[in-house]
């Protein structure tokens, strides 16, 4: 599965393939100028027990937005400044609750 919008000032889009046990996922922000900015978050996981509601999985998210200079970027205080680029290994447990709605934490970030 995968779809794509295009915007004015870039497009977003994601792309997904999987099976019974496992799956692959990529999602993206292309500017079209390095002021729009790039990024893109892929993961993969694997489904277990016998329900398969419980997916551990392991991803990389990658950002690059060229800033002018002078602009203020407000972070939170233990983040790790990187101007312009940012790359961060993550993982975590995805879960699937009864009524087939899905949640996301992340327990591990890692920047590179």
């Amino acid at each position: 599965m995968a779809e794509n919008d295009f915007a004015s000032n870039g497009n977003d889009g994601m792309a997904m393939i999987g099976n019974t046990r496992w799956s692959i996922g990529s999602e993206w922000r292309l500017g079209y100028h390095d002021e729009h900015g790039y990024e893109t978050e892929t993961h993969i996981g694997r489904y277990i027990g016998k329900m398969q509601w419980l997916m551990p999985f392991v991803g990389f998210d990658w950002r690059y937005r060229k800033m002018e200079e002078g602009s203020i970027r407000k972070e939170p205080v233990w983040a790790i400044k990187h101007k312009d680029n940012r790359a961060v290994f993550g993982a975590g447990v995805e879960y699937t609750l009864p009524i087939y709605s899905k949640h996301k934490q992340k327990y591990l970030q890692m920047a590179i």
